[in-house]
């Protein structure tokens, strides 16, 4: 027998004041999900998070059988196998993720001297960058910041790749989707390793701000990936 799961990761979405408090998955026609609903079988999953790194995968994981707790170890691992790079079990892999920064009260590309409080996150897909766009940032951050310990690997659209060789494993990040429009205070690495990744952050910064992609993407009117 063949089974197809279909993870619909976030669909939910949350209520729009423009749809009259509903969600958008509330306000739509869906008779096919309608029709599974009223002809299958239903019931709910419970998924133990405590203690467990969140992430998009999470949910994916203990669908298909395995612990969350003893199995996923974040997004990055995941994307690492996607890309085909090959990583040990003493490798920390982060999901990069390109993103629009902007001072707070300015528009997204201001200028911005160092991460902190006073930064806002603006956009959590750099404006849905492209992918042939994020590469040649991606190959610049590489070429500047990379080392035999930290390789950046290029991925599709805003989702990227780092591998720390034999990196501190303890670091606890932040999704940039649940800090959207908010400081990034309170979304900047912690615990063992995060100085480190704070270090790479700033550096990724610098050269991202000044880059001809991201000037052209300016121009144009488009958000940086910044």
């Amino acid at each position: 027998m063949k089974y197809v799961i279909l993870h619909a990761g976030g669909m939910a979405d949350h209520p729009q004041q423009e749809l009259g408090g509903r969600t958008p998955l509330q306000s739509s026609a869906t008779p096919h999900l309608d029709h599974l609903a009223q002809c299958g079988e239903l019931g709910q999953l419970l998924i133990p998070t405590d203690g467990v790194r969140h992430g998009s995968g999470l949910t994916g994981a203990a669908i298909l059988g395995y612990d969350p707790k003893k199995f996923y170890q974040g997004p990055g691992p995941l994307e690492a196998a996607s890309l085909g790079v090959s990583v040990t079990e003493h490798d920390v892999v982060y999901r990069c993720t390109m993103v629009t920064l902007k001072p707070e009260g300015g528009k997204g590309g201001g200028e911005i001297k160092k991460l902190g409080p006073h930064v806002i996150m603006d956009d959590a897909t750099a404006g849905l960058i492209e992918t042939e766009e994020a590469r040649e940032l991606i190959e610049a951050i590489n070429e500047q910041l990379g080392s035999e310990t930290i390789q950046f690997y290029p991925g599709a659209g805003h989702r990227h790749l780092m591998v720390w060789v034999n990196g501190k494993p303890r670091a606890v990040c932040v999704d940039p989707q649940t800090v959207l429009g908010r400081s990034i205070a309170d979304a900047l690495p912690t615990g063992d390793g995060a100085d480190m990744l704070r270090k790479l952050m700033g550096a990724s910064h610098l050269i991202l701000r000044d880059h001809p992609v991201n000037d052209e993407r300016v121009a144009t009117g488009k958000k940086p990936a910044n």
